[in-house]
């Protein structure tokens, strides 16, 4: 593998298209054009070509089937496509080894001592904490049970969103406040008020956080690696090119807000509607909102995963309007990001408060990384320089707990 040349800078995402009728035709000829490049790439093994034309026939005739009104026929091809992947610990594995939240630390066949010198320690880096935020937007006092999903009884709120289905409650976490912000399209420092949240770490959790800086860097980690580790980095390079075409497929935004039916949704919902068939409980995908998706590992992930009623339909206390999931959810009390301001933020961060870095900065946080970079006011810059990342710290170092809603109801 000496002498190849691999490089996905033609498929940047997120995809912006005007209006909704673009969809279809625009990402079918993307996805062709992917299939065209691939095959021409001749360090590729025949049966890795063929899987990713394969999975990208999948893919549009999924859509095809969906506008039929083949809602089954969709689904089913979506489920074969993820099928092929369930022992395939990179795409899906649990929360506190996944590779969208904990980057290659969990993956020991991947490390270099030599070459991987932002992680200082790998043993000590798996057993830190992962941290998650939650955003709400409001003047009110809001409680930690506030943060978490909307209530059953409330369901006909659930609008329809790019990883979610409508009527159903969605619990979606970011990594940083950050991202929370940017989902929330940037509100006002006096209504943004953030929890920090600790899931439980045993969910399966698909991984969608692919990118072709991702894929071009794991190219050049492949050819450079040690040859006892080589298979592996070959596999692991092979299953990324595998999956880029549905990772592909959900990072389409289209201007054109004002719509009941939105075509980029439809690949996203119908991998919701498959989760519980393979036994996965949520979705790792970096926001839509960034300018280019090599800006969004690590601060810029998301985290969804759909609240289930597992215990009954009648509502007899409180606590029966959350899944049974959320009775193991640890999270802190709200901060509003203005008052945090107010106390210090960043001057004095250390002074009014315990501090405690989270994951990612301890990863990212120490030097200047290409994977510390975040786009905002216009330009590229350091993501520990941010009021955000003491934001982060701030909060994370509060105490977790459950909300007392399910203290209160035993």
């Amino acid at each position: 593998m000496d002498n190849i040349n691999l490089n996905l800078e033609n498929f940047i995402m997120p995809i912006k298209l005007n209006y909704d009728n673009e969809y279809y035709s625009e990402l079918k000829q993307r996805l062709n054009n992917y299939k065209d490049y691939i095959k021409n790439l001749n360090f590729l093994s025949k049966n890795t070509i063929d899987n990713i034309e394969h999975n990208i026939n999948l893919i549009i005739g999924s859509v095809e089937d969906y506008y039929n009104a083949n809602i089954a026929d969709a689904k089913n091809k979506i489920f074969q496509l993820l099928d092929k992947y369930k022992s395939d610990n990179f795409i899906i594995s649990e929360l506190n080894k996944s590779f969208a939240f904990r980057s290659i630390v969990p993956f020991s066949d991947l490390l270099d001592e030599k070459k991987d010198v932002y992680i200082n320690d790998y043993d000590k880096m798996n057993t830190y904490s992962l941290a998650f935020f939650r955003a709400r937007i409001g003047n009110s006092a809001f409680e930690k049970k506030d943060m978490l999903h909307i209530p059953f009884c409330n369901r006909e709120l659930v609008s329809t969103q790019r990883f979610s289905i409508p009527g159903v409650p969605c619990l979606y976490l970011g990594t940083t406040s950050y991202v929370c912000w940017l989902e929330m399209d940037k509100p006002q420092d006096s209504i943004f008020n953030v929890s920090s949240f600790i899931p439980p770490l045993d969910l399966k959790i698909l991984n969608l956080v692919i990118d072709y800086r991702l894929v071009n860097k794991q190219l050049k980690v492949t050819i450079e690696i040690n040859e006892d580790k080589k298979d592996y980095n070959i596999n692991l390079l092979e299953s990324m090119l595998e999956i880029f075409p549905l990772v592909y497929a959900t990072s389409f935004t289209i201007k054109n807000k004002e719509r009941r039916f939105k075509s980029e949704y439809i690949v996203s919902q119908l991998i919701m509607q498959c989760l519980s068939d393979l036994n996965i409980h949520g979705i790792a995908y970096a926001s839509k909102k960034v300018v280019d998706s090599i800006l969004a590992f690590p601060q810029c992930i998301n985290l969804a995963i759909p609240m289930k009623i597992n215990k009954k339909f009648k509502i007899q206390n409180e606590s029966d309007n959350y899944a049974d999931m959320c009775q193991n959810i640890l999270l802190t009390n709200p901060v509003n990001f203005s008052e945090f301001i107010k106390m210090g933020g960043n001057n004095k961060t250390h002074t009014i408060g315990n501090w405690t870095p989270t994951f990612s900065y301890r990863l990212f946080g120490n030097g200047y990384f290409p994977e510390s970079k975040i786009y905002l006011s216009g330009k590229e810059i350091y993501y520990k320089d941010t009021e955000f990342a003491n934001f982060d710290n701030y909060i994370f170092a509060l105490k977790h707990d459950k909300a007392d809603i399910f203290i209160s109801d035993r």
